[in-house]
């Protein structure tokens, strides 16, 4: 956990609801092409530098969330896409990433999600899954067992209340 994040700790759960700047999706028509590489065909696999933000989530079949797309994997999936082998979608302001973070003190171990969700079972044997969560649609990812929930922006306004009333004190920011 980097220190913005730590100085937001308090003694009951928080969520962090950040804009990412620039979003994009990549939707694959042959997954054997492997644009992205050898990782990127494992469903639920994600990407991430150490200490950076993810820089893919491959959340559905053939389909990645980009949630911090930068130049040079832009550039890579623009040439992909001239070949035909995909489309990538600009989104930004389609998902806004709520980042939960655990209590300070250890006496609030219960999960918020866990009224909505089994998360150890979901993310078990993946680091992203596009699931249903309190009626909305999300892409649930692990980071070193914090977790981060993509919201769709129609539903983020739901999603927080929900949240509120699991007595997580909510943090709006922009990236």
């Amino acid at each position: 956990m980097n220190a913005a994040m730590n100085e937001n700790l308090t003694d009951a759960w928080t969520a962090i609801c950040i804009t990412p700047a620039v979003c994009a999706e990549w939707s694959e028509f042959n997954p054997a092409s492997g644009v992205l590489g050898e990782a990127a065909k494992t469903a639920g696999a994600v990407s991430r530098k150490p200490g950076e933000p993810v820089e893919w989530m491959h959340h559905a079949p053939n389909r990645w969330l980009l949630p911090n797309l930068q130049p040079p994997l832009r550039d890579l999936l623009l040439t992909a896409e001239t070949r035909q082998c995909g489309v990538l979608t600009q989104v930004s302001g389609k998902w806004q990433c709520i980042r939960l973070l655990p209590p300070k003190t250890t006496h609030k171990l219960r999960h918020p999600l866990g009224a909505g969700m089994p998360v150890e079972l979901i993310l078990e044997q993946r680091q992203c899954a596009a699931i249903v969560l309190f009626d909305c649609p999300v892409i649930v990812e692990s980071d070193d067992g914090l977790l981060s929930v993509w919201v769709e922006s129609s539903y983020l306004n739901s999603f927080l209340e929900m949240l509120k009333t699991l007595d997580v004190k909510v943090i709006v920011k922009a990236d």
